[in-house]
């Protein structure tokens, strides 16, 4: 019934829901009819500026210097340790270099490389934000 009427929806939803005998009334010139995409084109411009100036704070950008670091952006943390982790608190990675165990070479191109090290730290974080590090 009201699927032919050309008006807004909260003049149908107005109309639906009322109770008096009153016809439905047509819009005036005073209700002013603004569509999604006007509403965003008038905001883009000045929403990517603030996006833009916000994320350089938060990320490192590189200079295009290859193709894959062309638009690499990594987040900053500043609160981390920056110097090597301490070596009583980690514990030696034990390799096989592509060998089972009876010591025969299963996996071609294994084995060799520098030898490594694991850290034993709480790297568990259940809340985001800056936590102290719990060292075993």
């Amino acid at each position: 019934m009201f699927s032919s009427i050309r008006g807004s929806a909260a003049l149908l939803r107005a109309c639906l829901s009322s109770s008096s005998a009153r016809p439905c009334l047509r819009p005036t010139s005073a209700t002013i009819r603004s569509y999604a995409t006007e509403f965003q084109e008038r905001k883009k411009g000045s929403d990517i500026r603030e996006a833009l100036s916000r994320s350089t704070e938060f990320f490192k950008t590189y200079k295009p210097v290859s193709l894959g670091i062309r638009h690499l952006k990594r987040p900053l943390h500043p609160h981390l340790y920056k110097g090597r982790p301490v070596r009583a608190l980690t514990i030696a990675k034990r390799k096989k270099g592509g060998r089972n165990a009876h010591g025969r070479i299963t996996v071609r191109h294994r084995g060799g490389g520098h030898r490594q090290r694991i850290r034993t730290l709480d790297s568990v974080r259940e809340e985001p934000g800056v936590f102290d590090l719990i060292r075993n």
